[in-house]
């Protein structure tokens, strides 16, 4: 029967039990790790590993992992329910988990938190990552697009250079119910890079926004990673969005080249967006995928999220 045991200090030899990413929050004591660990004859075989904050009300499960030859034997579950339990010793409201649909191993970690009692996986966005270059030339042959381009009553400026009376408008196009609070650059004024990020116009005058920063990566260029994008709403279905996504990831590659990378994800509350993106870009994207969440709600927490 395998131990189970809250790691209090450093943890280095459960290192193999996660991702190299995650291994930091072993070398430590830091109070804000949760981890648990599983034992056999003294030899590490399970980690559920977790982080939380005083100032949020969810802790969050970084990585759930057992031995290849301790699975199937409920170790996954006990790891997630001792690990639950110290997430609910601090006051949290929940406990949860964010991954990939591409991981490996997806099939089995849905699988084991719904064992342990865990609402989901749900779906949070829809990902992709490509090519500027290949967005860029697939996006001009869509339907419509290319007679837009040619119209020229399509304007893209440099955030910075937005006027009062652009600011203004861009103030009213914000508020809801129109536009969502995620998409409103209020909600992405820390992020978003004024040398990136365009102000849509019609006719002079502004009709949306392309929000992005760049964000550095290890080797190649950096890749364009595009917030928000939005136009009024007596312009939605009319292929401005499309324009905006080519001129946008068009600028990216022609600065960078073949090897600028775009990403950006869109919600279940766009359905237009998330066939487009299955349908439209997929084809030329380097990955798509789902990004998922399961929740448990913990009974000793402060509420139920």
């Amino acid at each position: 029967m395998a131990e189970i045991e809250t790691l209090r200090g450093p943890g280095g030899d459960f290192s193999a039990l996660t991702f190299g990413r995650y291994r930091e929050f072993l070398e430590g004591t830091s109070g804000a790790r949760l981890a648990v660990g599983a034992r056999r004859d003294g030899r590490p075989i399970g980690l559920a590993l977790a982080t939380w904050s005083p100032e949020l009300p969810q802790a969050r499960l970084f990585s759930l992992m057992v031995d290849a030859r301790a699975r199937r034997q409920s170790l996954g579950t006990r790891l997630l329910a001792a690990c639950a339990a110290l997430a609910a010793a601090t006051g949290r409201e929940r406990l949860v988990a964010y991954h990939s649909s591409l991981l490996p191993a997806a099939d089995a970690f849905a699988a084991t938190v719904r064992r342990a009692g865990w609402s989901g996986p749900d779906l949070l966005e829809l990902r992709c990552l490509g090519r500027g270059s290949d967005f860029a030339a697939a996006i001009a042959t869509w339907p419509g697009v290319g007679d837009l381009l040619k119209q020229g009553r399509l304007g893209f400026a440099p955030w910075a250079s937005r006027t009062e009376a652009d600011a203004a408008e861009i103030a009213r196009l914000s508020a809801p119910p129109d536009c969502p609070p995620g998409l409103a650059p209020p909600y992405w004024a820390a992020e978003l890079q004024d040398g990136e990020s365009l102000v849509l116009t019609l006719d002079g005058g502004v009709a949306g926004w392309m929000l992005a920063c760049l964000e550095p990566e290890p080797a190649g260029p950096p890749t364009l990673h595009v917030q928000s994008a939005y136009v009024r709403r007596d312009l939605w279905r009319s292929g401005i969005l499309a324009v905006a996504y080519h001129e946008i990831t068009r600028r990216h590659a022609r600065r960078f080249g073949a090897a600028g990378l775009v990403r950006f994800a869109t919600a279940p509350s766009y359905p237009g967006m998330m066939a487009l993106v299955r349908r439209r870009f997929a084809p030329v994207a380097l990955r798509v995928d789902e990004w998922l969440v399961s929740t448990k709600h913990l009974a000793g927490g402060a509420g139920r999220g």
